[in-house]
């Protein structure tokens, strides 16, 4: 396949920002210490209306946040690493009346043709996550926050509709087809 059509096919999967964390070492603690954990002081103050949630909203709301990233290093706690959302009080708001369906696969380490396969059902479903996260996890004992299996989770949230529910069926017959190693 030609380069330029495999960049097409990659884009309409949809695009990323990459964070990459390691765990700070004995001297770079002391040299930077970690920033404290973000405070729990702003809050979704009503439910978004369901008719907000559409995929052109979505769209933008994502858009705005793949220009949010920015190249560069900084020391972050673990909980505003690993739970973005969290200082938010009531976030789950956003998603309006109806809630979130949220959507979290373990995958192998060698998973590429599988996430492949629920990005594409995806999209061509025409829904819309925020966010979608994908986790590498170490094998137990691999590192000082492990996971039980080594792999890949992909989490992704989707408000809650009857297109959803439908995909639901779709994404689980994917993991279902998917080695287990």
């Amino acid at each position: 396949m030609p380069v330029s059509t495999a960049w097409r096919a990659a884009r309409a999967l949809g695009r990323s920002i990459l964070y990459r964390g390691e765990h700070a070492t004995r001297q770079e603690q002391l040299d930077a210490p970690l920033a404290a954990p973000v405070g729990r002081s702003r809050r979704v103050p009503v439910d978004v209306p369901s008719l907000a949630l559409n995929r052109w909203n979505m769209r933008v709301a994502n858009e705005l946040n793949y220009r949010r990233g920015k190249p560069g290093c900084a020391f972050l706690s673990y909980d505003t690493y690993f739970y973005p959302l969290d200082p938010l009080l009531d976030w789950n708001r956003l998603y309006g009346l109806a809630g979130v369906c949220p959507v979290s696969v373990r995958h192998s380490p060698r998973c590429r043709a599988e996430i492949r396969a629920i990005l594409a059902r995806v999209s061509a479903q025409g829904s819309r996550s925020l966010p979608a996260v994908l986790k590498l996890f170490g094998a137990e004992g691999d590192g000082f926050l492990s996971f039980p299996l080594e792999g890949y989770t992909l989490a992704l949230d989707f408000p809650v509709n009857a297109a959803v529910l439908n995909l639901m069926l779709e994404l689980d017959a994917v993991v279902a087809e998917a080695p287990s190693t």
